[in-house]
């Protein structure tokens, strides 16, 4: 006999309404721009009221915001879950910040948006403030996390260098939005190098059977 689906707890409703809210506000945001897109909308498109909506979010601002942080702390979740899979800290952020160059173009104007009404809205101004420190504060320890693989010149802490990288990846999303041709690794190498000193693992040596030119001998004294 098939069991029937388990009830969901209040806070898992609430959960599960919120993420919809989200989701549902992200799409139509992407349809049809931050100010085309009404709190009624939001809600409908999610299967929900007006009430439901003001339940969890104040505004279309605090949604975004909202949308924007949980965004940004799946990607660092993202990134550490490689690393403690196994993969070398230096190619698996290299991937991550690579990621900038191909993000999802309406996601990164939506960011702008927000920056622009946070000009003229002291909560959203402190949203996005609380927002840049949790990034800052997430990568500052995953470079305290791989600091074995990639140490920092003398001077340099992981909470400055966190703050370098997240101004790069702001600059990156920016950039990628203009010129989608701009080569983020190469960017990001020069970055690395400023911030370790170290410019990469060197090539693989050539012994002497694979020199050409020398009778298979290798190198003349």
């Amino acid at each position: 006999m098939t069991r029937p689906p388990r009830k969901l707890s209040r806070n898992e409703q609430q959960r599960e309404t919120r993420a919809a809210l989200v989701s549902a506000a992200l799409r139509l945001f992407a349809r049809h721009g931050f100010d085309g897109t009404s709190i009624q909308a939001i809600a409908r498109e999610a299967g929900f009221t007006r009430g439901a909506f003001y339940a969890h979010f104040t505004s279309k601002h605090e949604i975004l915001g909202a949308a924007i942080t949980e965004r940004d702390a799946l990607d660092r979740q993202r990134l550490r879950a490689r690393i403690g899979a196994g993969t070398v800290a230096r190619a698996a952020i290299a991937d991550w910040i690579a990621d900038a160059q191909h993000a999802d173009l309406p996601f990164v104007a939506l960011r702008l948006e927000l920056v622009r009404n946070s000009l003229h809205a002291t909560g959203l101004a402190q949203m996005l403030r609380d927002n840049q420190q949790a990034e800052v504060a997430g990568i500052a320890e995953l470079l305290q996390q791989v600091a074995r693989d990639l140490p920092l010149r003398p001077g340099i802490t992981a909470p400055l260098a966190a703050q370098v990288i997240s101004s790069f990846l702001d600059g990156v999303a920016i950039h990628a939005l203009i010129d989608r041709t701009v080569d983020i690794r190469a960017l990001w190498d020069a970055l690395l190098v400023a911030l370790t000193g170290d410019d990469g693992p060197p090539p693989p040596a050539c012994d002497g059977a694979g020199v050409t030119g020398t009778g298979g001998q290798g190198n003349p004294p």
